[in-house]
């Protein structure tokens, strides 16, 4: 487990080198936890494991949808029933990983 902030950002970056995007994930949730204001690069950083994480799940979701089509084409009822269950559980860790982006770079408002 990292120590410090810097830790965590040397491994989300490591992550995305092993093209480990849930690891980015894991990394970049410690270092947006704390109070600090993100630096230019750990938001740049935040950004890239957002939109690799999103693209993986949406290359998934075209995969399961397509073999879902698939077997409603052949009269499988059982497995479709069973492929939305797996859409369901995509679709969550997609939002699940949405929110992360959204709680760390929406500011509080300036004041007028």
């Amino acid at each position: 487990m990292p120590n410090s902030r810097e830790d965590s950002v040397y491994l989300a970056k490591l992550a995305e080198q092993a093209e480990r995007y849930e690891g980015m994930v894991e990394n970049m949730k410690r270092v947006s936890s704390s109070d600090q204001e993100l630096t230019v690069e750990e938001r740049n950083l935040l950004s890239v494991t957002c939109k690799n994480v999103i693209g993986a799940r949406r290359s998934l979701w075209r995969i399961v949808s397509s073999i879902e089509q698939k077997e409603e084409s052949k009269g499988n009822e059982t497995q479709v029933v069973m492929i939305n269950g797996y859409h369901e559980k995509i679709e969550s860790n997609a939002t699940s990983t949405m929110a992360l982006r959204t709680t760390t770079t929406v500011a509080p408002p300036v004041p007028a």
